[in-house]
């Protein structure tokens, strides 16, 4: 099935953007110290506020259902985290492919793989965030 949510909003990528530089600082981890844990995640308190901040921006778009810009030939399902969930594809990203990645670290968080830390501490969350500095100009207000 294909997914038509709306499209972002230049303020909800502001609210996004705003947390980059946090997560391209020199030494930031997105993890506190081992054992240590933030309401049952074992997130520092700027993660913590970005999951605030995506998770209610995110529900339109399901994490395992295609959207109109993507490529023919890629399959619905689970595997379409993995398959979005890279640098790489975030360079040539849509807005709500992002957001549907998003969505999809609230999955992983929650079966152990492809959390939100994970893809802060790999790059792929700066590497979105960076996307959706260059999408800003075509977004609505």
């Amino acid at each position: 099935m294909t997914q038509n949510p709306p499209a972002m909003t230049k303020q909800q990528i502001d609210q996004l953007t705003l947390f980059l530089p946090v997560f391209e600082a020199p030494g930031f981890t997105p993890f506190l110290p081992k054992g240590e844990y933030n309401m049952t995640l074992p997130y520092v308190d700027a993660v913590m506020h970005f999951r605030e901040v995506y998770i209610s921006m995110c529900t339109g778009v399901h994490p395992y259902e295609l959207l109109p810009e993507d490529a023919p030939g890629i399959e619905a399902g689970i595997s379409l985290l993995s398959a979005f969930a890279t640098c790489t594809a975030m360079e040539s990203a849509s807005a709500n492919q992002i957001r549907r990645v998003l969505h999809g670290c609230t999955r992983g968080e929650h079966f152990g793989f492809a959390s939100t830390g994970d893809l802060i501490a790999s790059g792929v969350i700066p590497a979105a965030l960076r996307r959706l500095l260059e999408l800003r100009a075509e977004a609505t207000e």
